[in-house]
């Protein structure tokens, strides 16, 4: 393929502008640490600072490494809106589309289904921060309305509405937000060495995870799970990859360099705060206690840094947005769900997927008790997605050997891709098995799950009677490429 770098104007043939800069990538992907910021916490009251601290550091270096594959992916297919699921769907179409519908509902459960969890997390600290005498709430037994909800709904729909204007509000947020967050993430980590606060006697590994017990190792390997989500969505950068200037130059640098940068911060982050504070103080308040941290280090600033950790997620739920609704644009252009979602808007956004985004959401907030059952699920079908892309970077390296890659790995790639995609089958079988032991709860968690991924294998179903009892479609991308000419209803006005 041509290099774009000096095209920014042009649309490839997926319908999106190659506008993004190498800078531009690395925000949007960096983002991910703010994720991160979410789950730290817990994880340091379940296995312990130094625990924590080793299983992040794990959970990053398997990410860096599937990073590379997608990378060389992502050169084969650098028009493929949808990123690392539509990979896999073009390896897997030979050997069964029902196996790409699976995969990519997955990637879109993974990613969507995540907002309304940072949303309602959002309104639980600013509800605890600085209206904490405002308790009331509504219930009829099938909606629950009260202000964390409320303040949940207003986050999906400015999120929305961000998107929809185009990724350069998108992008625009994300650098000013980004700056402050360096900020913080430097006052984490180095406040309190800095300070002199920090204490190596405050870190402990917990009592059963290193031990040589069966039960330390079952801990270990469903908290690996639990982390797989957070650092392994530094892929999202190839979700991006139609939209880069130079998708063959920008995207493997985009993959590395986040994945590098959230192994720093979540290996630091609990190892400075854990050292200040202990790790109990962290346990008793895993999301706030960043507050405490700065507070002890600084002073009284514990306003600041939860209006800070609100900004982090926020960030993240519009570049989840950006990437569930990209996935679900993508997935409509080969054929994987309903075909109404084949549509950019004028700003060349996939709004109808961003509104779906959005209604779903919007009744997981207000419909849906069961937060625990939506992360559980979301993080079940990220998995297989992940699965079937490993497994797929196997198949076209077998099937598809001399097919165009200006990225092709050496001869290590191959093995990597078969311990990887082991590695993913172990984090998946026990952790989805294993839902109390991870604090989801237990069986209804996990047939909110299997509902869910039933749910998109349905839609899958629909879409191809749909397409078996209608003439092909302008629009509709070959097989052999996964490339094809504009949307046949894009609105480019």
């Amino acid at each position: 393929m041509a290099d774009l770098a000096g095209v920014p104007s042009a649309s490839g043939s997926s319908g999106f502008h190659r506008s993004l800069r190498l800078r531009d990538g690395l925000v949007l992907g960096i983002t991910v640490a703010a994720v991160a910021m979410a789950s730290i916490g817990g994880s340091v009251g379940a296995l312990g600072a130094w625990g924590a601290v080793a299983l992040w550091g794990i959970a990053c270096v398997v990410a860096f490494a599937q990073n590379h594959l997608f990378a060389e992916m992502a050169s084969m297919f650098p028009d493929k809106p949808g990123g690392i699921t539509l990979y896999a769907h073009e390896a897997w179409q030979q050997h069964g589309k029902a196996f790409g519908a699976l995969a990519a509902w997955g990637y879109w459960m993974g990613w969507s289904l995540s907002l309304s969890v940072f949303g309602l997390t959002i309104g639980g600290l600013v509800q605890a921060e600085w209206f904490p005498h405002a308790t009331w709430s509504f219930s009829d037994g099938a909606i629950q309305v009260g202000l964390v909800q409320v303040i949940a709904a207003g986050t999906l729909i400015l999120t929305w509405l961000l998107n929809l204007l185009g990724t350069k509000g998108v992008l625009a947020t994300n650098y000013v937000v980004f700056a402050f967050l360096l900020i913080a993430f430097a006052a984490f980590i180095i406040g309190p060495f800095a300070a002199g606060d920090w204490h190596a006697s405050n870190l402990h590994w917990a009592v059963s995870l290193p031990g040589h017990t069966l039960g330390g190792l079952h801990l270990a390997i469903v908290w690996l799970w639990l982390m797989g989500w957070t650092v392994a969505s530094t892929e999202l950068g190839a979700t991006f990859a139609p939209e880069m200037r130079d998708p063959h130059r920008e995207v493997p640098k985009v993959l590395r360099w986040t994945s590098l940068f959230v192994l720093v911060v979540v290996a630091l982050i609990p190892l400075a705060a854990a050292g200040a504070l202990g790790e109990k103080g962290i346990a008793n308040n895993p999301v706030g206690f960043y507050a405490a941290e700065v507070t002890k280090v600084i002073g009284p600033l514990g306003g600041v840094v939860i209006a800070l950790v609100c900004a982090a997620l926020f960030i993240s739920m519009s570049v989840g947005t950006a990437d569930g609704s990209r996935a679900l644009y993508g997935m409509a252009r080969d054929g994987l769900t309903l075909p109404v979602l084949n549509h950019l808007n004028r700003h060349r956004m996939p709004a109808r997927a961003m509104t779906l985004d959005l209604v779903v959401n919007m009744v997981l907030v207000f419909f849906v008790g069961n937060v625990l059952g939506v992360i559980f699920a979301s993080n079940v079908g990220y998995f297989i997605a992940i699965l079937f892309a490993l497994t797929g970077f196997l198949l076209l390296r077998r099937e598809r050997p001399d097919a165009p890659r200006p990225m092709r790995l050496g001869a290590w790639a191959i093995p990597a891709a078969v311990v990887l995609s082991l590695y993913t089958v172990v984090l998946l079988v026990v952790g989805s098995l294993s839902p109390k032991l991870a604090g989801y709860g237990g069986i209804k968690e996990q047939l909110i799950g299997v509902g869910l991924l039933v749910l998109g294998l349905i839609g899958y179903g629909l879409t191809r009677l749909q397409r078996n009892r209608t003439p092909a479609q302008v629009g509709v991308p070959t097989a052999a490429t996964g490339a094809g000419p504009m949307p046949a209803d894009a609105d480019v006005r």
